[in-house]
């Protein structure tokens, strides 16, 4: 198994496809120096837009998942930084290296804020917005 840690990887190979239950999902291959990994990503529900995020830290250009099933992948050659955690196995048989791709520590979403003033029953201003919107970082 891979060992826990963060690690310089580089993308292999990229695929869409279906889960057993049908449900969509992104698989990426990566290369480190301890061997090979394959992360997949639900684009079901909620996880899509986490989904997204990290595979455009993959390398991926956010116009169309059909492109990440082209030979060679969009995405092949670019590296990032990559942190492998091992989790127990979703049946109870051990455990499973699980990728995660470390992202902004604080993302700021203004049109979250607003739906969040709203709910105290103020009206939504730009003053209590962050400057640096959608995670981006000022420096």
């Amino acid at each position: 198994m891979h060992p826990e840690g963060r690690f310089e990887a580089e993308v292999r190979e990229t695929g869409v496809s279906r889960t057993r239950n049908a449900k969509l999902q992104v698989t990426v291959a990566f290369a480190t120096e301890h061997g090979e990994l394959v992360e997949r990503f639900s684009l079901e529900g909620g996880a899509l837009e986490i989904s997204r995020r990290q595979l455009t830290a993959c390398g991926w250009d956010g116009r169309s998942f059909g492109n990440l099933n082209r030979e060679p992948s969009p995405c092949a050659g670019v590296r990032l930084e990559v942190q492998v955690v091992h989790e127990e196995r979703y049946d109870g048989k051990g455990q499973v290296a699980r990728v995660r791709i470390p992202g902004p520590a604080v993302l700021r979403d203004e049109d979250a804020a607003a739906e969040a003033d709203r709910l105290l029953g103020v009206e939504p201003t730009t003053e209590h917005r962050a400057p640096h919107a959608r995670g981006e970082v000022p420096f």
